[in-house]
């Protein structure tokens, strides 16, 4: 096998193994947390990208307006997020996380990632030192292919899927 098929194949055994871990905390988290899928979504949205709207959110989540106003009553209910006046637009309103929200995103990262530290501690200090240095090189590379907004940037280009 060729260094960049190698590679290649090597970046998706990982990816592959990076979904499957993350992906399991994650909807073990929202389900020890009478959280959906969709309602965690929202809640990570919110803290990535800060407030904003429900029609926005909506469309980020290709859904309805209406859709989205009732998963957000729900998260409003459970005290995960608030509705606020949009300081720009009296009439229009804006979701933010209030502070219990900020706790469960983070509780959630945490759970998502706690793999990584069990993952760590069955390698040895040089493996440590070579993986930390790969990593590095691999994290410049994606950040260069991603830009200054990496979020933005994949719903520009995604635009019509999202909202079909």
């Amino acid at each position: 096998m060729e260094p960049l098929e190698q590679l290649t194949e090597g970046l998706r055994e990982l990816a592959d193994a990076f979904s499957r871990h993350s992906t399991w905390g994650f909807f073990h988290f929202a389900k020890e947390n009478e959280l959906s899928p969709a309602h965690m979504g929202v809640l990570m949205r919110l803290a990535r990208g800060g407030h904003r709207g429900i029609a926005r959110m909506g469309s980020e989540l290709s859904m309805t307006g209406a859709a989205a106003s009732q998963m957000i009553d729900r998260l409003v209910q459970q005290g995960l997020v608030e509705r606020r006046e949009d300081p720009a637009d009296r009439r229009s309103k804006r979701i933010e996380l209030t502070a219990l929200g900020e706790r469960r995103v983070r509780e959630c990262r945490e759970a998502r990632e706690r793999w990584l530290a069990d993952l760590a501690a069955r390698m040895s200090p040089e493996e440590i030192r070579t993986v930390a240095g790969a990593l590095g090189i691999l994290t410049a590379r994606v950040k260069e292919l991603e830009g200054p907004d990496p979020h933005r940037a994949w719903v520009l280009d995604n635009k019509e899927s999202l909202t079909k």
